[in-house]
């Protein structure tokens, strides 16, 4: 299936929304869009606390929300749930173009657990189903950006459940007829809302809906132009500024997905047409397990540190460049303050050289022993090796080098415990080659008291021994 069958229906919503004069509705300024699943709790004083209702659209910021889009603007009844949504705005971002998707998930994920906080680690606490993250699908995983009570919503212990999703949406005007412009916003219903199946629309779960100018709405695209069965539930949705649907579906029905993958049209990735639905991105990339439910979907551009300077864009402001975070999985949304080994003190990998050093000197923070020469990074920085040469362009850096000249190789210092840099670790007057080869130990300046090699003073040391205990009897007697 093809993108040019999306594009005629999409110019005729996009021709009639532009002709209309947007101007900023009372929620103008409230940020995020979103919808819930009836019966949402909301802060005390809220629009979703006064009257919560699964068909309204929200906008909330700072700790309230008030309703943006009435269930009756979008031909509504009662007992109907809008469990997807896009609001038209000319400046959505193509889907492929760089951008990085924002998501929701319902009340029973899990989670894969990363780094805090995250799906996995609100899921725990039973807090995860009214909160926003990230993805960060390059590194597998996700990270929250916003608390469900920046919203204006409740969570643990009992959180109420965030299921669609738009962010930072364009203010939308009524027509002078007092009706919401032709295709501002697409949306799908819930399976059980009762405008399902019925006229003039006839729309099932899977369909993708969009207002039709008179306060009724229509069939924009069907479940089954998108590969979806009759069964399937649309749960989450984000359409591009093309047209192109990117969308989940809801656990149960056909069976064909998984709840937390997003999905594109057949053949929108090219391969072979079979008329279900492409995997774009997995919910494992988004740090979601196998059951998870993604419920909300939303995308922005994404702004990649330019070719020429990549090392401006920090965005966490840890020293570390959010390219090199990424490429190296660390969070380039966490300083280190939410969890230390993020930030450019940590210390994943454990091998004694932190995040900033291994970023500085080109090594790898996941790997301990960058070079693969048998000696950690930390080791040969603190010993003035170079960490990611392993002696094949320089000898001198690698395990058989001994840059010392005490006799023992790097590895051989490593191994022992002393040092490359020092040919004398113990500071006894003896180099680190020569005791070992006497049996001694390089690491201690007071053993052996008698060095069992030299026969010599072997012979002096009994013969003073001999003459004390010749004279400690001369006195008893």
């Amino acid at each position: 299936m093809g993108h040019d069958r999306f594009v005629p229906r999409l110019i005729a919503v996009h021709v009639c929304a532009i002709t209309v004069l947007f101007f900023a509705s009372s929620a103008c300024g409230l940020g995020n869009q979103f919808s819930v699943v009836t019966g949402a709790t909301g802060q005390p004083g809220t629009a979703v606390n006064v009257g919560s209702d699964g068909a309204d659209i929200y906008a909330g910021a700072a700790g309230n929300n008030v309703v943006r889009i009435p269930k009756a603007a979008l031909g509504l009844q009662a007992g109907d749930e809008v469990d997807a949504f896009t609001i038209y705005d000319p400046a959505l971002p193509n889907w492929n173009d760089p951008i990085i998707f924002y998501f929701c998930v319902d009340i029973n994920a899990v989670g894969i657990p990363g780094a805090s906080p995250d799906v996995a680690s609100e899921a725990a606490l039973a807090d995860a189903s009214g909160d926003i993250f990230v993805a960060m699908w390059w590194a597998g995983g996700n990270r929250q950006v916003y608390d469900e009570s920046f919203m204006g919503l409740v969570g643990a212990p009992t959180p109420d459940d965030q299921e669609a999703l738009d962010l930072d949406a364009a203010p939308i005007a009524y027509t002078p007829e007092g009706f919401l412009p032709f295709g501002s916003v697409v949306f799908s219903l819930a399976a059980g809302s009762p405008s399902l199946g019925q006229p003039p629309a006839f729309a099932g779960p899977g369909d993708i809906l969009f207002n039709d100018g008179w306060g009724g709405f229509a069939v924009f695209i069907s479940g089954a132009d998108l590969g979806l069965q009759p069964e399937d539930d649309l749960d989450a949705l984000f359409i591009d500024v093309s047209g192109l649907p990117c969308f989940s579906v809801a656990p149960g029905g056909s069976g064909l997905y998984l709840p937390g993958d997003v999905l594109v049209p057949d053949n929108m990735l090219g391969g072979d047409p079979d008329v279900l639905a492409d995997v774009l991105l997995s919910g494992a990339s988004f740090g979601l397990a196998a059951t998870d439910n993604l419920n909300a979907l939303d995308a922005d551009y994404y702004i990649p540190p330019t070719p020429d300077d990549p090392e401006t864009v920090d965005t966490d402001m840890d020293t570390l460049p959010d390219y090199w975070e990424e490429r190296e999985k660390l969070d380039p949304y966490d300083d280190g303050s939410t969890n230390p080994a993020m930030g450019a003190e940590g210390d994943p990998d454990g091998d004694g050289l932190n995040n900033k050093g291994e970023y500085d000197r080109g090594t790898d923070p996941n790997n301990p022993d960058s070079d693969g020469d048998g000696m950690p990074d930390g080791w040969e920085v603190d010993n003035g090796l170079d960490p990611a040469a392993d002696g094949l362009g320089d000898p001198v850096n690698g395990a058989a080098g001994d840059p010392d000249a005490d006799g023992l190789s790097n590895l051989d210092e490593y191994t022992i415990g002393t040092r490359a840099d020092n040919p004398d670790s113990d500071g006894d007057g003896f180099t680190d080659g020569e005791e070992v080869d006497r049996g001694w130990d390089p690491t201690d300046p007071d053993i052996p008291i008698v060095p069992a090699t030299r026969p010599w003073v072997v012979a002096i040391t009994v013969i003073v021994l001999a003459a004390m205990v010749l004279t400690r009897r001369i006195r008893l007697a």
